[in-house]
């Protein structure tokens, strides 16, 4: 979920006590101003303590040698709670955690989001050095816990959630009892949402980070969080829109892998007034549904402008499927199909060419010489008038006139 507070980061200081000695102790601002002044990268570690791959991270990538070897030679780290300081991650537009985001003279170079490993960070944030462009990557595989360690997993969350409404459903899942803890859950879930801080939208985050647990470990479970997502779909039928009950209701839907619901909720909330506006709080978890059904219909139809960069994603990986899949871009049936693909076509929304740079340089740096991809741009391009004289000049640059005549017909007179 995207943050909703922009708000100014205010000075603050961390307790890291038995944290990783690779992170600094001083917070967020006195670390960004020692960046700056000493001319470090500053790498902000947006973490929380209900987050399994943050978990992970803390046991193996932040105690490896070659992490603490690059901060200390050319970095420093900032291990910002979201639960701690919501205002700092919202500042920051953190929507997911672990976010790691990278710094030089106070200017983002890139963000990385999910488990890195010691070696894919590493790798990472040498790129940002030695100032290669960084896109937002996903997460490296995360090693597979021992039985050992789950145990110790599930202890932990007892002792997080201890004192609070779901100190009995920890409680039963660190014991092994997952159905009972579920339906614990479940019971407990309207005060959890009476009792959340409207102003935090990190608030419900631990617990649902308890639910997608539950849901994983059995089927009875998983039956329970079934049944806590319509308890509180019925609240909002009931009750009417509530922040930490929709964003309950479509995390569990995604906990859930119940993409479909997600997509018909877009569909319709897209035809309201503001619509757009509340759409793009979720915007992750729409594009991950709409590309789980395939529901592109919903990108175009209700993507806020300028077009975003999953919706960039997307589309330049369909562009080059497209591409690849032998397709015979020739023949005008199958170019007319490719051009009103809408997940294409929305690609082009923006109004500041925004989109229309990212794609070209997705596809300047990934597509192959034997996948000619300048003729289906220049004619979408074309056909949605975003065509610029650069984009003719391609047509010479790559002898476009012979190799695909039909596609460029009329365009090289305009």
């Amino acid at each position: 979920m995207i943050a909703t507070t922009m708000v100014t980061a205010a000075v603050c200081s961390v307790s890291l006590a038995g944290e990783p000695e690779v992170f600094s102790d001083a917070g967020y601002e006195a670390d960004r101003a020692a960046a700056i002044e000493q001319d470090r990268l500053h790498l902000v570690y947006a973490t929380a303590s209900w987050c399994p791959p943050c978990r992970r991270m803390k046991t193996t990538t932040w105690v490896d040698e070659s992490v603490e070897s690059w901060v200390a030679d050319y970095g420093i780290v900032t291990a910002l709670d979201v639960d701690e300081f919501p205002q700092i991650a919202g500042d920051l537009g953190v929507r997911a955690m672990p976010t790691m985001i990278l710094f030089e003279g106070g200017e983002e170079l890139g963000r990385t989001v999910g488990y890195q490993s010691a070696a894919d960070l590493v790798a990472w944030m040498e790129a940002g050095r030695n100032g290669e462009e960084l896109p937002e990557v996903g997460p490296s595989p995360m090693p597979v816990a021992t039985d050992e360690e789950r145990a110790e997993q599930r202890a932990s969350y007892a002792e997080q959630f201890a004192g609070t409404h779901a100190n009995d459903a920890a409680q039963l899942f660190a014991e092994g009892e997952f159905a009972d803890a579920a339906a614990e859950l479940r019971r407990v879930w309207p005060a959890i949402l009476d009792a959340a801080d409207p102003e935090n939208e990190y608030a419900v985050g631990g617990y649902i980070a308890l639910a997608e647990m539950l849901a994983r470990s059995d089927e009875a479970s998983r039956a329970e969080i079934a049944g806590l997502r319509d308890d509180v779909e019925n609240r909002l039928k009931s009750q009417g829109a509530q922040w930490h009950a929709l964003e309950t209701w479509v995390d569990l839907n995604m906990v859930l892998q119940d993409y479909e619901r997600v997509v018909a909720w877009a569909r319709r909330i897209a035809e309201r007034p503001n619509g757009l506006g509340t759409l793009q709080q979720f915007e992750w978890e729409v594009l991950v549904a709409v590309q789980s059904t395939e529901a592109w219909d919903v990108t175009a139809a209700t993507l806020p402008k300028p077009v975003s960069k999953l919706a960039l994603y997307f589309g330049t990986m369909k562009i080059a499927d497209y591409m690849q899949s032998g397709m015979d871009l020739d023949d005008p049936m199958i170019l007319e199909f490719v051009l009103r693909d809408p997940v294409i076509s929305a690609l082009f929304q923006d109004d500041d060419g925004t989109a229309e740079r990212e794609v070209v340089r997705y596809l300047e740096t990934y597509a192959s010489d034997d996948m000619p991809w300048q003729p289906l741009f220049i004619k979408i391009a074309h056909d949605v008038g975003k065509l610029r004289d650069d984009h003719r000049a391609w047509i010479d640059e790559y002898n476009l006139r012979e190799s695909h005549a039909d596609i460029l017909e009329g365009i090289a007179d305009d």
